[in-house]
């Protein structure tokens, strides 16, 4: 027990004498610096970490039931660079026009690259614009659904408002355009457009 006296008093004695400021006040006890930028640095990583959780958290809360909505693909040319048919791929439907003032008369194709009906349609355009490339007739064709084009602007390929794609429209020179509803066939829109 007498031993256990000794030591606390050591340790008393060990402690006021490294207490002591510069200046010998043995009031005021002496704390590191670096452990007082230690404790901040700290407090702010830990204040950090919790926000970055908290705002992870609230966004995933905020937008858990909107849509995922991925931007429209850039437009690419539905036509060979060698095809007969003019094809207005970016959907620049009023320079196919401006192009069209130039012919005796003209026949557009408005389509939807995606669609499948598109798709087939193209095959028998290639057959329609070889047939009429020494006359003086323009074969065109119209991409008419990507958002931000002329065309979808001008008649709503994609709001559902306007037609269902594809389209055919015969222009025939300074009278209004006349759509074609019959098959599509090569043999069908010759027949039609002579």
């Amino acid at each position: 027990m007498v031993e256990s006296c000794d030591n606390a008093n050591e340790s008393a004695e060990f402690t006021a004498t490294n207490n002591t400021t510069a200046t010998g006040d043995t009031d005021v006890p002496v704390v590191p610096k670096k452990s007082y930028l230690y404790l901040f640095f700290k407090m702010v990583l830990d204040f950090l970490f919790i926000g970055f959780f908290l705002s992870s958290v609230l966004s995933y809360v905020e937008n858990s039931n909107q849509p995922l909505i991925r931007a429209a693909r850039k437009p690419e040319p539905f036509f060979a660079e060698n095809s007969t048919v003019r094809d207005y791929w970016s959907g620049k439907v009023f320079s196919g026009f401006q192009d069209a003032a130039y012919y005796e008369s003209s026949f557009f194709f408005f389509y939807a690259a995606w669609d499948r009906e598109s798709q087939e349609a193209r095959a028998e355009m290639e057959i329609v614009g070889q047939f009429f490339s020494e006359s003086d007739v323009l074969i065109a064709a119209v991409n008419c659904w990507y958002p931000t084009s002329d065309c979808a602007k001008e008649f709503g390929g994609k709001s559902g408002a306007g037609n269902i794609l594809p389209v055919f429209i015969f222009y025939p020179k300074l009278l209004n355009g006349i759509q074609y509803r019959g098959q599509t066939s090569a043999q069908h829109i010759i027949r039609y457009l002579l």
